[in-house]
């Protein structure tokens, strides 16, 4: 449980530092969660699903998966 909120901390920050976007996404994590993009170019919005997504696997949880809203 400790490792799934250190991903989701770990993806809300990369969330945080991508301002400059264009279309609405959604990293959806499964039971690791799933957080909102709004207005983000898909290729920020893929790097940081990306990211979390290897974060959640080096921990031995399933990975995560970019989607459009």
């Amino acid at each position: 449980m400790r490792q799934t909120r250190l991903a989701l901390a770990a993806l809300l920050f990369v969330a945080v530092t991508f301002t400059s976007c264009k279309g609405d996404y959604t990293c959806d994590c499964g039971a690791g969660g799933s957080t909102d993009m709004k207005d983000w170019k898909k290729k920020d919005a893929k790097e940081s699903c990306d990211a979390a997504s290897n974060m959640l696997v080096a921990f031995g949880e399933a990975g995560c998966t970019l989607k459009k809203s």
